[in-house]
């Protein structure tokens, strides 16, 4: 549970300014092949059955193939998504340097 405090009721100025970052990542291996394939075949609305779930369905991909292609060895969950392979590097340069993070 985490609640939300004003400065104020936290006392003062003792919270460190919130601080985004926003680093954009190619596809992996795999999600450019699904992604390819799933291009090449082309919209199909009886798989699909709409535009949006057409979107939706690749945002997934972005996200990592186990999300679209249940079937797929996950031994290695790492290698599968480019995103997560940016996100373990940022954090263990975070980590070397102290900063404490938090990830939505």
């Amino acid at each position: 549970f985490l609640q939300r405090l004003k400065k104020t009721e936290f006392g003062g100025d003792g919270l460190p300014t919130k601080e985004e970052i926003c680093v954009f990542c190619d596809l992996s291996k795999r999600q450019r092949e699904i992604y390819a394939e799933y291009t090449k075949n082309g919209f199909d609305a009886e798989q699909h059955g709409s535009p949006l779930s057409a979107i939706t369905w690749l945002k997934m991909l972005c996200g990592h193939p186990l999300l679209v292609k249940k079937h797929q060895d996950s031994s290695d969950l790492l290698e599968g998504s480019a995103k997560l392979q940016v996100l373990l590097s940022l954090l263990l340069r975070l980590q070397r340097s102290n900063h404490r993070t938090l990830v939505f």
